[in-house]
């Protein structure tokens, strides 16, 4: 994937990346992270995995996402 592409999919407000693209509205869980990885449920049974590095940025996008929600 292109470093342009890229760029464009973090600059849209519902979308993180990590494995694929998860749409925030339909995640339904995040775990903790552990040495390896965390993961990410979505509704439907869909589950990705992060790097536990990626944690901290990703409840921080998510969250102010959350914050944007009314």
């Amino acid at each position: 994937m292109s470093p342009e592409f890229i760029a464009r999919i973090n600059a849209l407000p519902d979308v993180f990346l990590l494995q694929g693209i998860v749409q925030f509205k339909y995640v339904t869980g995040i775990s903790e992270p552990n040495s390896v990885n965390f993961t990410v449920d979505m509704s439907g049974g869909g589950k990705f995995f992060g790097k536990p590095e990626q944690h901290y940025a990703f409840l921080d996008k998510y969250l102010t996402w959350l914050e944007t929600r009314k």
